[in-house]
């Protein structure tokens, strides 16, 4: 009875939150990120970078030179430098480059997106840079844009990413000293190999200086310092420019509104932390033990809503299930299979259908899938799915997406196979 009775405080509570957001001044206006309805990718998110340096009104570059002084100069670069920038994007397998024949090259590496360094990847753009004497090492600066932030974030890069070895400039597994990843050097793992005695070994110290690992200060360099230097008729690229800072800040996790919260922690103050008088409890041990009980049973709340959310998913898949199984009925040719937990057919090879994965505690939501291992499958699954009118990125091996209408889905699949004649009636 008093779990009950907790439980229904708890319901209560949240619904007069919800009142209180939704009435408020501050709230989170109306907004989205056309880069996340895009869905862009890390080389996409290089060349914005790159249109942004290239800005250049009257043959000054504003923006490349504010950045470089922001990031660049505390690490050894002369101002005195910069004349006139050359802006390159994924040339010689650079992500973004700053330059100036024979005075200095900055090697920008784009890892907002959370990829993985390759093995010698560093190392491979300071060699490429130095061939043919194009730049010398003073002159070669390298910063690196993570997803994440991490004090010492170049302490904790694999071994590999900053050691040249003799044969660095061959393919990517046919080098020496690789595992069987596509990543990592036999020194990431404690080993070695008879080409190691020749690997140039001490780069990360050579560059330590003239390497800057820039995270959330990029935001503050979009919004303060960007915005600040384009004139208000370059309404375009301020744009262009709030979006790809509002597009970051949701890569860092950084979409809050301070005041919302403020007004939130005021809320939850004079609801929890009154006594039967409604006097606020002044000892702050008291306080803290109160809201400590709560998160305990909002957690206890959540598994609840968790199971709940679980069982109505079960029982929505019996629901399609009943309907395929009509349709399977009327069409035993397609050989439709059917299960408890879904339905799936195959289409010249590729796999399609609808699940709801009772082992996997993490996806509760039901969910549409296809299997493609050949490229032809993946082309049969790409028509499917553009005449059917599903948005999808690049078909990969497993391609997924959660649905609350699985039945209909999964009926749109037949019904684009049958119009795109790969399914005979």
């Amino acid at each position: 009875m008093e779990q009950t009775v907790k439980m229904n405080h708890l319901l209560v509570l949240s619904e007069q939150l919800y009142k209180r957001i939704s009435e408020s001044e501050n709230k989170t206006p109306y907004a989205f990120n056309l880069l996340d309805l895009a869905g862009v990718n890390e080389p996409f998110t290089s060349l914005i970078l790159a249109l942004i340096f290239k800005y250049a009104p009257e043959q000054r570059n504003p923006l490349c030179t504010s950045f470089i002084r922001r990031f660049l100069q505390p690490c050894g670069f002369d101002m005195n430098w910069v004349k006139a920038p050359v802006v390159t994007t994924e040339k010689e397998h650079i992500d973004v480059c700053i330059h100036e024949p024979g005075k200095y090259a900055i090697v920008i590496e784009n890892k907002l997106k959370g990829a993985v360094f390759q093995r010698n990847q560093l190392a491979r753009y300071i060699a490429t840079l130095r061939k043919n004497n194009r730049f010398r090492d003073n002159q070669i600066f390298i910063v690196i844009l993570p997803k994440y932030h991490d004090n010492k974030f170049l302490q904790h890069l694999p071994m590999s990413v900053f050691r040249l070895p003799e044969d660095w400039n061959s393919n990517n597994q046919d080098r020496a000293c690789k595992t069987n990843d596509a990543c990592s050097c036999l020194c990431d793992c404690g080993q070695s190999c008879p080409q190691c005695t020749t690997c140039e070994k001490d780069l990360m110290q050579k560059f330590s200086s003239r390497t800057t690992v820039v995270d959330k200060e990029l935001l503050e360099w979009l919004k303060q310092d960007c915005l600040s230097l384009i004139p208000k008729k370059e309404l375009p690229l301020k744009s262009a420019i709030m979006q790809f800072y509002d597009f970051l800040n949701g890569i860092f996790n950084n979409r809050f509104n301070q005041k919302l919260a403020m007004e939130i922690v005021d809320f939850l103050r004079d609801k929890l932390l009154k006594n039967e008088q409604d006097i606020e409890i002044q000892n702050k041990g008291e306080q803290w033990k109160t809201v400590l009980a709560k998160i305990n049973e909002l957690d206890e709340l959540k598994s609840g809503m968790r199971e709940l959310q679980k069982q109505l998913s079960f029982e929505l898949m019996q629901d399609w299930r009943h309907r395929i199984l009509q349709y399977a009925d009327l069409h035993k040719s397609y050989n439709i299979e059917v299960s408890n937990i879904g339905f799936r057919l195959f289409i010249q090879g590729a796999e399609l259908g609808c699940w709801y994965d009772i082992h996997d505690d993490s996806e509760i939501e039901p969910y549409w899938g296809c299997s493609a291992k050949t490229e032809e499958q993946r082309e049969v699954v790409a028509k499917i799915l553009d005449k059917a009118g599903v948005p999808h990125a690049d078909i990969i091996e497993w391609t997924t997406g959660h649905t609350l209408h699985g039945d209909e889905r999964f009926l749109s699949f037949i019904q684009a196979a049958q119009d795109l004649k790969l399914l005979e009636k």
